[in-house]
């Protein structure tokens, strides 16, 4: 969890069945590992976020210590 990338892509001219505009990805650079959330509005994401940060803190008993974004 040393540096993790934190992107979001949308809004789709064409949404899913479940009206999903937007989806969220998180990639890992040491392990690789991916996270893809889908949300229906671009002002759910940082909740997810936070929600996202929980989650891999507790799995790994590590701090995630630099978030990278294009400021999406």
């Amino acid at each position: 969890m040393e540096r993790v990338h934190f992107d979001v892509c949308g809004p789709f001219s064409t949404t899913a069945t479940t009206k999903h505009g937007y989806y969220v990805i998180s990639s890992d650079d040491f392990s690789r590992k991916c996270w893809i959330f889908f949300r229906k509005k671009k002002d759910e994401v940082l909740s997810k976020f936070v929600e996202f940060k929980e989650l891999v803190e507790k799995e790994t008993s590590e701090k995630l210590k630099f978030l990278r974004s294009d400021n999406g």
